[in-house]
């Protein structure tokens, strides 16, 4: 199984009030194996009993199973997709270059 890490020297999540916005910058190339998939965007956290994502049609939690940082409940950021039916997380690393990730982890590091 191959292994692609993106490295983000800033990574902020807000609190409750804020519905746990996540924001991240900062990408570091030179440490990182894959593109700049999260670039400049910040997205509040969802819920299937909380619906704070982009889509006002769609409620993304609750169509994907589960909690997020959504967008329009194919996006996650403004590079990474999350397919529904194959649960898989679309990575683009760069122009035309999308991996689907049957696993994505986030690390926090100080």
């Amino acid at each position: 199984m191959q292994s692609l890490k993106a490295i983000y020297n800033n990574f902020v999540v807000a609190d409750e009030s804020d519905f746990y916005q996540l924001t991240v910058g900062n990408f570091d190339s030179t440490k990182s194996t894959t593109g700049n998939g999260m670039a400049g965007r910040s997205w509040k956290f969802s819920t299937t009993d909380d619906d704070n994502d982009k889509s006002s049609s769609r409620h993304c939690a609750d169509l994907l199973g589960g909690g997020f940082w959504y967008g329009y409940c194919n996006s996650w950021y403004n590079d990474v997709s999350v397919t529904g039916s194959a649960n898989k997380f679309g990575w683009k690393a760069s122009f035309g270059v999308t991996y689907l990730l049957q696993q994505a982890e986030m690390y926090v590091c100080q």
